[in-house]
């Protein structure tokens, strides 16, 4: 056996183990042959670094994790089988406090980690990308956790993406639901070397990717548990060409068939969360709904709920006689919408008796078309109350034009405060009311606040089209990232009505 520079053993075409730095010779490592308290007290975590031609990053990726607070760990670095001249020049003689090199052919990142987990001797395993980087509290507080509370068996962070793109990596809060639609835990998480080895590793099949969120499936059907340090200690590199090389739309759909069948059971008992995206992809629509009585006095009995779409026109609900002198409310979308209301009709036996006295909670009216900028849009109906209204069977009659539904209102409340910047027109309860209805005018300047409200927002984002996304992802970088004091701010503009204006926004201007 041939010892090579760096204090690298040849074992043979496959593989090339390097000695730590600490048991090389000048890093304290006894005369007479190492220590045998290095063996005796494996290290609490080992980090597994697998590297394919990437060693301009690897020192970055090192430092990371020598910067830890919590120092009881190992480095091994996995050498897989590069072919650039300088990785594999960086990788011969690297030479790193507790780092070690193991170098194979090349196998794929599968391989690569499960590699480097066999000849790791931690208890918890950290795999870390060699171009990624970890926050110096990282491994403390997830050792912490792992040693506390048996049950878990991932435990991650919150993330920030740097290189092309600085902003942070906002995944999706982890629930299984989630988790069984696509992956949300980066492959840098922590677990239990045990876990490890009872599933079999990471499965070296997947030969596109998304080896980890298999991993991950697999220890969820062990029972084991999962949490996120809610601190960003995570940071993942964008390269400038991360988009150019993107898998094709065919691989992800071989291997996520593959793992489908790997873990048929987990997805086959929690089917309906497939089915419910399956509707919502394949039949988009949108409910309209009756209830009787005042919010949260239906007294068990469910709403009358119609499906509806823009080609909707006429909508029919039955009422019994009890039913029809209860107050009604009307819910003609469960989403943002812009619908125009001809009329309202209480019919029964043929003959029609027309309602005059409606409210709503729209933003704003024009005319007979109401604009809601919400996803709970209601009209209050007063029945008739008179004897010869509806008695008997009634039948309620709603005939309406939906405009929009959701993101679509969009350009309908622009076209609406282009033609009205003053804002002038409000959704005080329907204008062809007859005179004695008083409509909600006690809640004339509530509205009239929201509806400003909502045009100095509408007023930020399209005053100018050309920088509508800029603005946008302005506003949501600052929103997210709590530096402004909306009390602060405040207080330092009593002029300034919170009703009226977003403090934000006011900021930004």
């Amino acid at each position: 056996m041939r010892q090579r520079p760096g204090g690298c053993w040849a074992g043979g075409p496959r593989a090339r183990i390097c000695r730590p730095s600490y048991l090389l010779p000048g890093n304290g490592m006894p005369a007479g042959g190492p220590d045998n308290r290095h063996f005796m007290m494996p290290p609490r975590v080992s980090v597994i670094i697998p590297c394919y031609n990437q060693g301009q990053f690897i020192d970055e990726a090192v430092a990371s994790v020598l910067a830890q607070s919590f120092q009881d760990f190992e480095i091994i670095i996995v050498n897989d089988g590069s072919t650039d001249e300088e990785t594999c020049r960086i990788l011969a003689g690297y030479d790193r406090p507790k780092t070690r090199v193991v170098a194979t052919e090349n196998q794929g990142l599968a391989a690569a980690r499960n590699n480097g987990i066999r000849e790791a001797r931690g208890r918890y395993i950290l795999p870390l990308d060699a171009d990624d980087r970890i926050g110096p509290a990282y491994l403390e507080r997830a050792v912490r956790l792992l040693d506390e509370r048996a049950e878990l068996g991932i435990v991650y962070c919150r993330a920030q993406l740097f290189g092309a793109v600085d902003t942070e990596w906002r995944l999706p809060q982890f629930s299984l639901e989630e988790m069984l639609l696509d992956n949300v835990i980066f492959c840098s998480a922590l677990f239990r070397r045990q876990d490890w080895q009872r599933v079999g590793g990471y499965d070296q099949d997947l030969k596109y990717g998304w080896e980890d969120y298999d991993f991950w499936l697999s220890l969820l059907e062990l029972g084991r548990r999962v949490y996120r340090i809610p601190e960003i200690l995570f940071y993942y590199r964008v390269s400038a060409d991360s988009m150019v090389r993107a898998r094709p739309r065919r691989h992800k759909l071989e291997t996520f068939t593959a793992i489908y069948r790997k873990h048929q059971p987990l997805f086959s008992e929690h089917i309906e969360v497939w089915i419910d995206r399956l509707l919502d992809l394949r039949e988009p629509y949108h409910e309209a709904s009756l209830s009787l009585g005042p919010p949260g006095a239906d007294g068990g009995v469910s709403p009358l709920v119609r499906k509806v779409d823009l080609d909707t026109r006429r909508l029919e609900f039955d009422l019994a006689d009890s039913e029809s002198r209860r107050p009604i409310r009307f819910l003609p979308a469960n989403d943002y919408v812009v619908l125009t209301l001809e009329r309202i009709t209480c019919e029964v036996e043929g003959a029609g008796t027309p309602l005059t006295r409606w409210t709503s909670n729209a933003d704003f009216q024009e005319g007979q078309t109401y604009f809601f900028g919400s996803t709970t849009p209601c009209f209050q109906v007063d029945p008739p109350l008179s004897p010869d209204g509806c008695r008997g069977r009634a039948k309620l009659i709603f005939e309406l034009r939906y405009h929009a539904f959701g993101r679509e209102c969009v350009p309908h409340f622009t076209a609406y405060h282009h033609r009205h910047p003053d804002g002038n027109h409000h959704a005080d309860g329907n204008r062809n009311a007859a005179a004695d209805n008083p409509g909600p005018h006690s809640r004339l300047t509530a509205k009239q606040a929201v509806f400003r409200r909502r045009l100095w927002l509408i007023r930020f984002f399209v005053s100018r089209p050309f920088e509508f996304f800029s603005r946008c992802r302005h506003y949501l970088l600052v929103r997210r990232s709590g530096l402004v004091d909306r009390d602060f701010y405040l207080q330092n503009d009593p002029a300034m009505d919170p009703l009226l204006v977003d403090p934000l926004i006011h900021y930004l201007e």
